[in-house]
């Protein structure tokens, strides 16, 4: 059996991981992916991530193109590699810190002969986590306008909670289904938002478990402007709370199977959402 090792962060997973992950599998037969501590990110980027070590390390084991997920060591970045002595490891194009630039001098000061693979990019002018983290945190950003939504896809007994848009005034949008969600607001993290946006259109409380593997991209026309749009989606359940719709923004609410909830008149993009929480939860489609 032939082991590829991936490494990095995977704070925000979009198709840009999975794309690296698709290219890695053709180096071997068992792929692991090395997420790194949240010591270690606050080192090489002088920040820590939104998503705790714990929650990048759950989210990155649910792909399906993952074998194994594994934290790095917290004193030594390169001990994990020794111990896992993985055939190829795969570094993503954007990887220039001090880790990876040692890289080979390390595996050979370590008397370790593997394989180093440079992966190419999926569209890094418009999927990349950090520009994802800068719309969630609303830090500066550059041309054309940009925006983020968060939506809670709710699973219980087998079945996905969705709304009927009221939007009268977007025509487009107006009586199409949904998921509960909105934009983050001041002070306010991923988790708060989706509690709060889902209690004041649902009624329900939810416990937001992890987020799904793909990010919508898009452009949007609002009452705020023109711009591109990025969802971002996280598998939530009900923890309390009752059906209590918002009729201001929501026209009805329904639980209905994955395979079902594609045969409603959904907005663009919640198709591929519902097939990828679908597919995370081993829901049939």
């Amino acid at each position: 059996m032939k082991t590829v090792l991936v490494t990095g962060t995977f704070d925000f997973l979009h198709r840009g991981h999975l794309y690296l992950f698709e290219q890695a599998r053709k180096y071997g037969d068992y792929v692991v992916a090395l997420v790194a501590r949240d010591a270690t990110v606050k080192k090489i980027k002088g920040r820590l991530p939104i998503h705790n070590e714990q929650e990048r390390q759950a989210l990155v084991e649910q792909v399906r193109l993952i074998d194994r997920a594994v934290l790095g060591d917290r004193k030594d970045p390169y001990r994990m590699i020794a111990e896992i002595k993985p055939d190829v490891i795969c570094l993503g194009y954007d990887q220039q810190h001090t880790f990876a630039l040692a890289l080979k001098g390390e595996l050979a000061q370590r008397g370790l002969n593997i394989r180093i693979v440079r992966l190419a990019p999926y569209k890094p002018d418009r999927i990349k986590s950090s520009h994802l983290r800068a719309l969630v945190l609303k830090e500066e950003s550059t041309a054309p306008r940009k925006f983020v939504a968060v939506v809670a896809i709710i699973e219980r007994d087998g079945k996905i909670l969705i709304n009927r848009r009221n939007d009268p005034a977007n025509r487009r949008a107006h009586r199409k289904w949904e998921f509960p969600g909105g934009g983050v607001e001041e002070g306010e993290n991923i988790e708060q938002c989706l509690i709060r946006e889902t209690k004041e259109e649902t009624g329900y409380d939810i416990r937001v478990r992890g987020m799904v593997p793909y990010i919508y991209f898009g452009a949007y026309r609002g009452r705020s402007g023109y711009g591109q749009l990025y969802v971002l989606s996280y598998v939530s359940e009900v923890v309390g709370g009752e059906s209590k719709p918002n009729h201001d923004e929501v026209l009805e609410s329904r639980w209905v199977t994955p395979r079902e909830a594609l045969h409603y008149t959904l907005l663009r993009g919640n198709d591929k959402i519902i097939r990828e929480a679908a597919a995370l939860l081993h829901l049939p489609l």
